[in-house]
């Protein structure tokens, strides 16, 4: 799998970096039918149940709330800028490092939860766990590397 940090074309939220030997702890999961907006790079996923619908294929993920426990967060894609309901996409697991945005200033190796109100941010923990900071962030805005490393609070 190749990632736009792999060709220096820039810093893309959501995108992966770091990876060893071409292998990615990414998976394909396709987005709740029943979900409402679209889904961007970098929005905290979660497993949701789709009741009587649904099958042992590919699982379905929703987007976290401020409560949830993510386990990753929508990888960035050069196909496709937005994922609507019932559309898969990859999403970023336990292990990954991925291309967030800093909702403030964090110092590198602070623990970190996702912003529910803005999705691809992640602020100093305030709840849940969603990873660890590779890199520190002087401001909001700033881009960080995270270790994707979900736990509850």
């Amino acid at each position: 799998m190749y990632n736009s940090n792999q060709f220096k074309k820039g810093k893309e939220l959501g995108s992966l970096d770091l990876t060893v030997g071409g292998i990615s702890t990414a998976f394909t999961v396709r987005l709740d039918p029943k979900a409402t907006g679209e889904v961007t790079a970098g929005t905290p996923m979660k497993f949701v149940d789709g009741g009587a619908d649904d099958t042992n294929g590919v699982p379905l993920v929703g987007v976290c709330e401020a409560a949830d426990i993510a386990i990753g967060a929508r990888i960035f894609s050069l196909k496709s800028g937005v994922t609507k309901a019932g559309e898969i996409l990859q999403v970023s697991f336990k292990g990954s490092v991925q291309l967030m945005e800093a909702g403030e200033a964090i110092a590198r190796g602070d623990e970190v939860s996702f912003d529910a109100a803005n999705p691809g941010k992640v602020v100093a923990i305030s709840g849940a766990r969603f990873g660890t900071a590779l890199d520190k962030a002087a401001e909001d805005g700033d881009f960080i590397r995270v270790i994707i490393d979900p736990a509850k609070a």
